[in-house]
C-alpha cells in the first residue's frame, strides 16, 4: 500500500462503490492513534537514515570515513587525527 493521494482515494471508493453490502468499517480513536504513532515512526526511521547517508557523505567528501560495515556505530579512530 503506497502514499496517499486522490486518485487512490477515488479508486478506493470507486471500488467500494461497486461491492454493494460490504461495508467498511470505522476506524476507533485507538486504531487511529496507532496508525499515526506507525506513519510518524516511519517518517522518522526515514529522515533518520537521509541524515545518517548525508553526514557519511559529507565526511567522506573530506576522506574521511567515520562509519563502518553497516549496522555498526560510529567509528572514532577515524577521526583521531582532527583531535588535537
Amino acid at each position: 500500500m503506497g502514499n496517499k493521494n486522490d486518485v487512490l482515494d477515488a479508486r478506493a471508493i470507486w471500488m467500494a462503490v461497486q461491492q454493494p453490502g460490504k461495508e467498511i468499517a470505522v476506524k476507533t480513536e485507538e486504531q487511529q492513534s496507532v496508525l499515526v504513532l506507525h506513519r510518524t515512526r516511519r517518517q522518522l526511521v526515514k529522515f533518520r537514515t537521509a541524515q545518517i547517508n548525508s553526514l557519511h557523505g559529507t565526511l567522506l567528501e573530506f576522506c574521511v570515513k567515520a562509519f563502518t560495515k553497516a549496522g555498526q556505530r560510529w567509528s572514532g579512530s577515524s577521526l583521531k587525527h582532527w583531535s588535537g
